[in-house]
């Protein structure tokens, strides 16, 4: 092979990680004795779990030819890490999702939010439910559309039906299907007017999050609303970003309709360093080694 690459090394079981570690240093041994440059794709901090696995992303962050992130922050933590910073390069996730215009919010339909995601962030979305469905009083009723793996739509759904709340809420549970994306996800995005993209800036494995939730919501026509995330902030002005959820679910409904012009006539601006032809130039360019 010309390049080696590395990426999402890991495994649910003691044993699984075992064979994944013993695996991956036996294998770049090999590309070294053979002159083969070693590149890895660090995408989660999983240096910092005490873990095997985080024993082996530390060794890869050291031994690498070339540290590939989605984000600048994430390329800050690998330097932490990393012998050789400049070693670490940025190429931020494609765009996944096709253009599609604003939709219309009238008070006689229900005002429909969107959140998708994995396991690790639906926590997010529980701790901030409570308050949603108290103090989001901007709108005559709401939908909240959930998408993810059985185990994320079951998290949810444990909450939803014990909230009390001051409007009417209606909670559809969508299974993600991957051999279905990203169809799937634009046809959830063609229905919703409000995406949400809750999480934790004070939680170091989350920090160093790329932007392709936020991006492939507004690409697909939705006001986004999303937690102060370094890589968020950088697309604030396509978005709105805060702590403050249901104020923030509020606001965007109040002024829903301003919003929608405003980032339909900023997307081209913001969002072509994610469009498919950009990140291939960028891939070329980085892995020129």
């Amino acid at each position: 092979p010309a390049i080696c690459v590395f990426s999402k090394m890991t495994a649910d079981l003691a044993e699984d990680q075992d064979r994944v570690i013993a695996n991956c240093l036996a294998l770049y041994a090999r590309m070294r004795a053979r002159g083969v440059p070693v590149v890895l794709l660090y995408c989660d901090h999983h240096a910092m779990s005490s873990s095997p696995v985080g024993s082996l992303y530390q060794d890869l962050l050291r031994l690498a030819d070339l540290v590939v992130c989605p984000s600048s922050k994430m390329a800050e933590l690998a330097g932490s890490i990393c012998p050789d910073s400049s070693s670490i390069s940025v190429v931020e996730d494609v765009c996944v999702t096709k253009r599609q215009p604003f939709l219309d919010l009238t008070k006689e339909t229900r005002c429909r939010l969107l959140w998708f995601g994995s396991d690790s962030n639906a926590s997010f979305l529980v701790n901030i439910l409570p308050s949603m469905l108290l103090h989001c009083d901007g709108h005559s009723g709401f939908e909240l559309t959930v998408m993810g793996r059985e185990s994320t739509l079951a998290k949810v759904r444990s909450v939803s039906g014990k909230l009390k709340s001051n409007q009417p809420w209606e909670f559809r549970f969508i299974l993600w299907d991957p051999l279905r994306q990203p169809a799937q996800l634009e046809n959830e995005l063609t229905r919703a007017h409000l995406v949400l993209i809750p999480s934790d800036p004070e939680n170091i494995w989350k920090l160093g999050v790329s932007h392709n939730r936020l991006v492939d919501g507004v690409q697909g026509g939705c006001v986004v609303i999303a937690s102060p995330m370094p890589s968020y902030i950088e697309l604030s002005k396509i978005s709105l970003v805060g702590d403050d959820f249901p104020f923030m679910i509020n606001s965007a409904i109040s002024q829903y309709s301003r919003l929608c012009r405003k980032y339909d006539s900023l997307r081209n601006e913001f969002l072509s360093r994610f469009m498919p032809a950009s990140v291939q130039a960028r891939w070329r360019e980085v892995l020129s080694i």
